[in-house]
């Protein structure tokens, strides 16, 4: 598409006879021959000298190319990374609910059971504090077909060293493990709850006045 643009623009600026962007689009053995027309002449120059032409420009298309495919590729694992597609409806999940959960014992364990269709750990998890070690769950579900439904888990160690630094780090316990709608939906209920929690806990200011007295 953007390379039978970018050809009829040329041709057009040329006054070149062109078919259109459309027909380049459709015909890709016509939009070849076009840029090999295009490479014997050149479009540009890196001085004031000849135009850029034959196997200089087509390095630096390539060049191009790598790096349009190259960021085009990193964008799309960046976005899986984080979403599910569903491919029956074509089209990326969206977030249905996220919370923090206080830190188990063993993630890899809970790992295994939850993978096992085992949730009674996972449920026996209390609200998390972004300041310890915690748990974050994400679930992603399909709006459209509300069929398809993901659950990642990202653990948190939140380390002091002697001095007092802190350092975080996160490790990917799972992603985008395949769930059903009655597990996303104890998902959204967890999630409800430790909201709820957290909006009924005291203070921290409050709690800690009350340990002095």
């Amino acid at each position: 598409m953007i390379w039978a643009v970018w050809v009829d623009v040329i041709f057009r600026r040329d006054q070149v006879e062109t078919p259109g962007w459309v027909e380049f689009a459709k015909n890709p053995g016509l939009l070849w021959r076009a840029i090999a027309y295009i490479n014997q002449y050149g479009t540009w120059s890196l001085g004031k000298g000849e135009a850029t032409k034959g196997t200089e420009l087509w390095l630096f298309w390539i060049a191009e190319l790598v790096l349009v495919v190259g960021i085009a590729m990193a964008v799309g694992f960046e976005v899986l990374r984080h979403h599910a597609f569903c491919e029956r409806c074509e089209s990326w999940c969206r977030r249905g609910a996220k919370l923090i959960l206080s830190s188990p014992q063993n993630p890899m364990s809970l790992k295994r059971q939850l993978e096992g269709n085992d949730w009674r750990s996972l449920e026996g998890l209390t609200a998390g504090d972004k300041g310890k070690d915690h748990l974050e769950v994400a679930l992603d579900s399909c709006d459209q077909c509300r069929q398809l439904h993901t659950m990642s888990l990202i653990h948190t160690a939140v380390v002091r060293n002697k001095i007092g630094q802190t350092k975080v780090r996160k490790r990917n316990v799972i992603r985008h493990l395949l769930i059903g709608p009655a597990q996303a939906e104890t998902l959204r209920q967890l999630s409800t709850k430790v909201t709820h929690a957290a909006r009924m806990a005291p203070p921290k200011t409050t709690a800690a006045i009350s340990g002095k007295s």
